[in-house]
């Protein structure tokens, strides 16, 4: 029967000083949660809850690492070509001529998601979009109609 004498033993002392330091962790935890902010953002589509967000993160974090601008770019590029591709359908669906009908085929063919990924981002695809935006009135008509179908908001 150990008594209060009795001499702790090896592992006694082990699990003591684990003991110590899993309480230590855990009031170092419990600190830095009570200084976290928590923000729920609340809003439609394109409302601009992402947008609040990266600010934040530039504004108290000290901006995005390589990785995450890596991510973007490649976000930015699909949103890009899926916006040109929703234009375009919405030009054939209101029966709009195209003076650059090939383009737009080649652009319609394209799987956004898989030229993106992995940095696959074409500049052959960048100037077939630009070329549109800027030279077909097929694609000003259609945007200019936006209303009438999905596109995203930051399209413009």
């Amino acid at each position: 029967m150990g008594g209060c004498l009795a001499k702790q033993t090896e592992e006694g002392r082990l699990q003591a000083e684990n003991n110590k330091r899993i309480e230590r962790e855990l009031a170092k935890g419990k600190k830095a949660l009570a200084r976290e902010v928590k923000l729920l953002l609340l809003g439609t589509g394109s409302s601009g809850k992402s947008t609040i967000a990266k600010q934040m993160h530039i504004i108290y974090l000290n901006g995005f690492g390589d990785s995450e601008r890596e991510e973007y770019k490649k976000l930015i590029a699909v949103n890009l070509l899926e916006n040109m591709q929703h234009l375009i359908k919405a030009a054939h669906k209101f029966s709009y001529n195209f003076s650059h009908e090939d383009l737009a085929r080649d652009l319609l063919d394209i799987d956004a998601r898989e030229e993106a990924y992995p940095g696959n981002w074409s500049t052959n695809a960048a100037e077939k979009i630009a070329t549109l935006w800027n030279d077909e009135k097929a694609i000003k008509d259609a945007y200019a109609r936006q209303s009438e179908f999905y596109i995203s908001d930051s399209a413009g």
